[in-house]
């Protein structure tokens, strides 16, 4: 940077090496030689070329009033989305409340059901028990009244009048017999 001067004054930010010096840098170079009707071959190769030294130093300082304004933009816009963040995170804590207390009720429910259900179930089974029981009871009265089986323990049956002189038939087990009846008296 340098103010204003006479032609051989600036001259020196003409000089190839110190020109090439500036192209070649990897930092970056703000030129501000002159006034702004002055150009030199430095300000040519620099990466930018402000008008004044003055404007360079504008170029470099930050505007502290633009830059709290930015730094407060800033803070507002963080704060904005921590904002959304808690009520996303607080939403997503209530909706999973609301799920875990609908989980318990339905768990809950399906526990109350399996219980009423097993219930039934021993119930039934009590019922067919019972039912099955008294099928098997009857069964066997009813097999003990089976004629075939009196028979085999050597009775018989007699079939027709009972009265003196009459006939009658009687049935064994493997035979079969008419008879005469000589006498009926009664048992004492």
């Amino acid at each position: 940077m340098r103010g204003g001067g006479s032609a051989d004054d600036l001259s020196a930010f003409n000089d190839e090496e110190l020109v090439r010096k500036i192209a070649a840098s990897r930092i970056p170079v703000i030129t501000g030689i002159g006034h702004e009707i002055d150009e030199s071959l430095a300000d040519l190769a620099a990466d930018i070329r402000a008008s004044t030294p003055s404007n360079v130093a504008e170029m470099l300082t930050l505007d502290k009033k633009a830059e709290l304004a930015k730094v407060r933009t800033h803070v507002v816009s963080i704060q904005n989305k921590i904002t959304q963040e808690i009520s996303a995170a607080e939403s997503a804590i209530q909706i999973k409340g609301v799920e875990n207390r609908v989980s318990q009720e339905v768990n809950s429910l399906l526990g109350f059901v399996d219980a009423r259900m097993n219930d039934a179930k021993n119930a039934l089974q009590l019922k067919i028990e019972s039912l099955k029981n008294q099928v098997e009871a009857k069964a066997k009265m009813i097999e003990a009244a089976n004629p075939d089986l009196v028979l085999k323990r050597g009775y018989a049956i007699v079939s027709g009048e009972i009265a003196d002189g009459s006939e009658v038939m009687i049935q064994l087990y493997k035979t079969q017999a008419e008879a005469k009846i000589i006498k009926v008296k009664e048992r004492k």
